[in-house]
């Protein structure tokens, strides 16, 4: 994608959007979720080619994705969104089984290794969504 993304802000003062981005159905549901029971909600890509396809429309408030996937892997979707001037900003959480990510993922703002503990992942989105908060204030 060389032009830049036509994304929307989230407008909705209210629930937060977040964007899971995994290839494998089950982990996406399993973050859908604990996202949801914390009062989050939740849009799914199953990679990030997909992902940039669903924040071409809304940009989320906050993107959790897997590392390894097919199409496009989540070191090139944060690469892409670091780079658009509409995305550059966004939060971004990588969580990854590669204990070796951590190059990959340089440009993310957290990066969690699975398995995780749910309360772990809540706790660094609200962290990111407060500190964006605070920036933006």
């Amino acid at each position: 994608m060389s032009e830049p993304l036509q994304a929307v802000e989230n407008t909705n003062q209210g629930t937060r959007q977040i964007l899971v981005v995994d290839d494998d159905p089950s982990i996406r549901l399993l973050l859908r979720v604990i996202f949801e029971s914390a009062g989050y909600a939740v849009t799914e890509a199953q990679h990030g080619r997909a992902a940039l396809t669903r924040i071409e429309t809304e940009l989320p408030d906050v993107v959790v994705t897997d590392l390894k996937m097919p199409v496009m892997g989540g070191g090139a979707l944060i690469e892409h969104l670091r780079s658009d001037p509409r995305s550059m900003h966004l939060p971004i959480v990588a969580v990854t089984a590669d204990r070796n990510a951590k190059e990959v993922a340089r440009k993310a703002n957290a990066i969690l290794r699975k398995p995780f503990h749910h309360s772990t992942l809540i706790e660094t989105v609200h962290g990111l969504l407060e500190e964006r908060a605070l920036k933006a204030g």
